[in-house]
């Protein structure tokens, strides 16, 4: 019986215990939770009491810190934003802005960390963290801006290179296109000289063999018409050599376009040779620079690392350090 009476006493004392004294409790057990490092529980106890008072910016303060703790830094954003537009004292509302700078910062918005640090500077011009962090994120704008100028060349630069690269593709391939042509047109030209030779060729045979049967059919005779077949005979065979030579001249010739053909292929096949070695040299010094930059790069993030770190160790004044 005792412990039931006291159990029935201490829902008579929590029933009539004042609302306040609830939150109290309630506010004392989330920041228990957040020195020992349960930033979850803190948050969840937090966003509690924010539903009975969603103006408290002492809570709004508190659970946007164990958001900052969870980085989680887009809410922990969003409740420092609601407290710095608030009309508080001035130091509540220079930490608010400071912290809200800081998730800014974090999320990589440079451009809007900058102006929320220039908005703590306009409520305290003494704030020196607010003064440094400026200053880091000014540099980190300036990196920003000299990364997308250095990619803004490399791209410029790839397109020329492509643009060279099709454009010598496309003359080889013109050229080919009018070698084959030619080629082409020589063996169309080869091949109607063959046939019209071929063609005189069997007419001079018809023309001999019709002499000579005339030959056997009548006597010879030193007579005018003997003379004439004799010079008809002798002109065919002066035709005949103008001819072979004529063909002995083209084929010459057609030997002579082939050899300049071949040289002239000879020739641009040490010229690609050649420029494909200037390419690879100037590729493995592109490649050494690119190296290089990169290395510069990580030796530069590493020494904003390793401020930005020893910065968050520090927490003065319920600010939090970027």
């Amino acid at each position: 019986m005792f412990f039931i009476r006291m159990d029935f006493v201490k829902l008579i004392i929590f029933l009539f215990l004042p609302l306040q004294a609830i939150n109290f409790l309630q506010e004392k057990k989330a920041a228990d939770a957040y020195a020992a490092g349960n930033y979850d529980a803190a948050h969840e106890i937090y966003e509690k009491l924010l539903i009975h008072n969603p103006t408290d910016h002492n809570t709004m303060y508190n659970l946007a810190n164990a958001f900052y703790k969870k980085n989680e830094f887009d809410k922990a954003e969003k409740y420092f934003k609601k407290v710095s537009d608030l009309e508080l004292d001035k130091q509540r509302k220079e930490e608010a802005t400071f912290n809200y700078a800081n998730c800014l910062a974090q999320q990589n918005k440079l451009t809007q960390a900058l102006e929320a640090y220039k908005k703590v500077l306009e409520i305290n011009p003494k704030n020196e963290r607010a003064k440094k962090n400026i200053e880091i994120i000014k540099k980190m704008l300036e990196e920003q801006k000299k990364k997308e100028e250095q990619q803004k060349d490399q791209d410029k630069k790839d397109k020329q290179e492509q643009d060279k690269k099709d454009k010598q593709d496309q003359d080889k391939k013109d050229k080919q296109d009018k070698q084959d042509f030619k080629e082409n047109k020589d063996k169309e030209s080869k091949d109607k000289q063959d046939q019209k030779d071929q063609q005189d060729q069997k007419d001079g045979d018809k023309k001999d063999s019709k002499d000579k049967n005339d030959s056997k059919t009548e006597p010879q005779k030193p007579n005018k018409d003997d003379v004439s077949s004799e010079q008809d005979q002798k002109e065919n065979k002066e035709d005949k050599q103008k001819k072979q030579e004529k063909k002995n001249n083209a084929e010459q010739k057609k030997d002579d376009i082939s050899k300049k053909q071949e040289e002239m292929q000879a020739h641009n096949a040490q010229q690609e040779k050649e420029q494909q070695e200037v390419n690879a040299k100037f590729d493995q010094q592109e490649k050494q620079l690119l190296g290089a930059l990169d290395d510069l790069d990580k030796q530069v993030n590493k020494a904003l690392m390793k401020y930005k770190n020893e910065m968050n160790k520090q927490d003065n004044d319920g600010q939090k350090n970027w």
